[in-house]
C-alpha cells in the first residue's frame, strides 16, 4: 500500500491502492516532448547559433545550426526524462468506499479528492500514445467537472496508466451504486 497523504474519514476503507504502470513515464515523456520542442527548442537553438556565430563568425553558420540542434535535442531529452520520472514518483491513486483520491505533482504535489456521489461518469480512454504504450486511463467526470478547463474530457480526476482500466471503471461504478443505495441518494 502506498503512503497515504490523507486521513481516512469515519467508516472509510481503502478498496484499491493503485500505482500507475511504469509506462506512465513514457506517456508523459512523449506528450510533453511535442510542447517542449515547440517552445524551448527554438530558444535553445537560437542561443547556441548566436554564441557560435559570435565566437566563430558567419562562416560557421552550418556548423552552428547542426550543433545547436544536437545540443538542444540532447538537453531537452534529458530534462524531459527527468521530469517524467520525477512526476511518476508522485503519481498515486486510492479508491475508497467513499471517494477517489489522486496524488500528482512534480516539484510540489496536489491531492484531488472526489466523493463517489459527485461522480457522474467514469470514462476509459486509450489515446494513440496510450495504445502505443499498451495501457488505458480513466477520466472521472463530475457535474462540476463538465465546465472545468485544462482537464481532458471535462474530468476532475485523470488516472493515467491504470493497470486494468475496465476493471477499475467497474469497481468505481459499483461503489457509486452501493453508496447511492445505502444512503438513498437519487441523483
Amino acid at each position: 500500500m502506498g503512503k497515504m497523504p490523507f486521513s481516512l474519514i469515519e467508516d472509510e476503507k481503502i478498496v484499491a491502492d493503485i500505482k500507475p504502470l511504469p509506462k506512465a513515464k513514457w506517456y508523459w515523456f512523449i506528450c510533453n516532448y511535442v510542447g517542449i520542442l515547440l517552445v524551448c527548442f527554438s530558444v535553445i537553438d537560437l542561443v547556441v547559433i548566436l554564441i557560435i556565430l559570435i565566437i566563430a563568425g558567419e562562416g560557421a553558420l552550418g556548423f552552428a545550426a547542426s550543433t545547436a540542434t544536437l545540443v538542444g535535442l540532447s538537453v531537452l531529452t534529458i530534462i524531459n526524462w527527468w521530469y517524467s520520472s520525477w512526476r511518476y514518483k508522485w503519481e498515486h491513486y486510492w479508491i475508497t468506499n467513499k471517494r477517489v483520491i489522486q496524488q500528482s505533482g512534480f516539484i510540489g504535489h496536489e491531492i484531488r479528492v472526489v466523493p463517489l456521489e459527485r461522480i457522474s461518469d467514469v470514462v476509459v480512454t486509450r489515446s494513440f500514445v496510450e495504445k502505443l504504450l499498451g495501457f488505458g486511463s480513466l477520466h472521472l467526470q463530475t457535474l462540476a467537472g463538465q465546465v472545468t478547463t485544462g482537464q481532458r474530457y471535462g474530468a476532475e480526476i485523470f488516472l493515467v496508466a491504470v493497470p486494468d482500466p475496465e476493471a477499475t471503471q467497474q469497481l468505481i461504478l459499483k461503489l457509486i451504486e452501493e453508496k447511492r443505495k445505502r444512503e438513498r441518494l437519487t441523483f
